[in-house]
């Protein structure tokens, strides 16, 4: 779901900031780091934000098939 997703890059988020919290998705860990060396704290922001306006969109009744297409690029420009 799209809150896994967000629950993702929120770890990815912590572990650029250095941020000593528990990980949502510990089981992850491994490629929550390589994410979080791969992009910088601004672009994972960016992934955060297209996440969050992908689920008002799905809300809001957008096709969500159209919806995931768009947020699955802006998340490859985002990393």
């Amino acid at each position: 779901s799209l809150q896994d997703l967000l629950s993702f890059y929120r770890d990815v988020l912590f572990v650029q900031l250095g941020v000593e919290v528990e990980l949502i998705n510990d089981e992850l860990r491994a490629p929550i780091q390589r994410l979080a060396q791969r992009a910088t704290p601004v672009a994972t922001r960016k992934a955060l934000d297209a996440i969050q306006e992908s689920r008002a969109a799905i809300s809001a009744s957008a096709n969500p098939l159209l919806v995931l297409e768009s947020l699955l690029i802006n998340l490859a420009r985002a990393a």
